[in-house]
């Protein structure tokens, strides 16, 4: 087992029997004639005459390292005679060294007996080039010896630098899954300070008595994070205390994810202050029933009732002018949607009411505006549109 002292890689050197055989035949009679030895003595002699002869010639095997001779042949031949060859040992010199100019090029190919790293580059490039033609098609200018040691010299190098590939591409993997990490804590801690500076703007109380989370005060209620459990609203820990909701006059917005995951709420009161209602707000409140949403609203944010799987019924003011996506997803318990906009909301997306049966809902909008609802996208999925009463 010789170890390659340029790459470190482990090359085994083979012994045939034939060959120990052939060496320990004539050392073995001569033993013999000389001293007589038994057949048992004999075969421990042959055993220790052949594991000394094993290390003898690993000792003295050739490495599978690039020499000057063989660089000098190989960029010889490559020089002289393909030039597409050249080209591979140019743009390795160029890479290595800087040098772009012929007279120096052709200099440093003169000088490669004292930098065997370029030798070893540029036999590998050819290689990579060659492919399995390498060495085999280079002709009479190398002898056997000299073939083989630039195919092992390359196949272990071609190893070796897969080695090298596979480290890099997990040393990437795990900078990039830092990097992520980094961008994560970034995004979390930028949220909360906004959260913070709107809570600190804000004057909200909150407290839970009979089964009812009351908010009071003024201000809006801050944006949390149903991702992070540290970035949630402050009574998601209480969630299964109550089953009523009510938001007095004074909050002006109904931050994202706000109550989401509070299944255990049945019904919401939203004043008349209120003008936003923010991203999955009421997410997954699954056990929500029904929601009117006051004159004041503007904005129903994304995903905002989605997965209220309780859900009945729904009125939206005409004072909305933007329902975000997949704001009603997998409501499919909903009976009646109610909405008193004479000009409907422009939907670019159907996913509004996605995975809700809209053939088994009601759709109530304005007497004189049955006609534009039916012609609305959106809105002409329902298929029973019927005038408010």
């Amino acid at each position: 087992m010789l170890v390659n002292r340029k790459t470190n890689m482990k090359s085994v050197i083979f012994i045939t029997n034939e060959a120990v055989a052939s060496h320990c035949g004539a050392m073995e009679a001569e033993t013999i004639s000389k001293n007589g030895a038994s057949p048992k003595s004999q075969m421990s002699r042959r055993n220790i005459l052949v594991t000394f002869l094993a290390l003898f010639l690993c000792c003295t095997s050739i490495e599978a390292q690039i020499t000057p001779t063989i660089a000098k042949k190989l960029v010889n031949l490559c020089l002289y005679e393909n030039q597409q060859t050249r080209a591979f040992c140019n743009t390795v010199l160029v890479n290595k060294t800087g040098i772009t100019s012929t007279a120096e090029l052709d200099e440093i190919y003169n000088s490669l007996h004292n930098r065997i790293d370029l030798a070893e580059e540029i036999t590998y490039r050819i290689y990579l080039y060659m492919g399995d033609l390498f060495p085999s098609n280079l002709g009479d200018s190398f002898t056997s010896t000299e073939k083989d040691i630039m195919r092992k010299f390359c196949e272990q190098e071609r190893q070796v630098r897969l080695e090298q590939e596979q480290v890099r591409l997990e040393q990437e993997r795990k900078s990039e899954q830092e990097r992520q990490v980094r961008l994560e804590q970034e995004r979390l801690e930028i949220k909360r300070q906004a959260r913070l500076e709107q809570a600190r703007q804000s004057r909200l109380e909150w407290k839970i008595t009979n089964g009812t989370l009351t908010i009071s005060g003024t201000g809006v209620i801050p944006d949390y994070d149903s991702e992070s459990t540290l970035d949630r609203a402050p009574w998601y820990s209480e969630r299964n205390s109550f089953t009523n909701v009510v938001i007095e006059n004074g909050v002006t917005s109904i931050g994202n994810y706000a109550f989401a995951g509070c299944s255990g709420i049945k019904s919401v009161t939203i004043p008349n202050s209120v003008t936003s209602i923010g991203i999955a707000a009421f997410f997954d409140c699954g056990g929500l029933t029904s929601v009117t949403i006051p004159e004041s609203v503007t904005t129903i944010g994304n995903r905002a009732f989605a997965y209220c799987r309780s859900l009945t019924s729904v009125a939206i003011p005409s004072s909305v002018t933007y329902i975000g996506m997949v704001a009603f997803m997998v409501c499919r318990n909903l009976t009646e949607v109610i909405n008193y906009a004479t000009t409907p909301q422009v939907i670019t997306t159907s996913g509004v009411f996605d995975n809700v049966d809209k053939s088994k809902v009601t759709l109530y909008a304005p007497a004189n505006a049955i006609s534009t609802y039916r012609a609305a996208n959106a809105w002409n999925d329902f298929k029973n549109i019927v005038a408010i009463k």
